[in-house]
């Protein structure tokens, strides 16, 4: 996980977010405020955030 440094992981809040979440029962919901565009994931910071948004969404 990256750490705060000037940059925007939104991948990893996903992940983090979803780990959370899918333990808990009923309606859930995430919520991501971020001021800036990703700018941390392989293969690239939009490709890591989607496929993190799809998984989230599939559980």
């Amino acid at each position: 996980m990256q750490m705060a440094d000037g940059g925007t992981n939104m991948a990893d809040a996903i992940q983090l977010s979803t780990r959370k979440l899918i333990q808990k029962i009923g309606f859930r919901v995430m919520v991501i405020v971020t001021d800036g565009e990703p700018t941390y994931g392989e293969p690239t910071p939009e490709e890591a955030t989607l496929k993190a948004a799809k998984e989230a969404k599939n559980n």
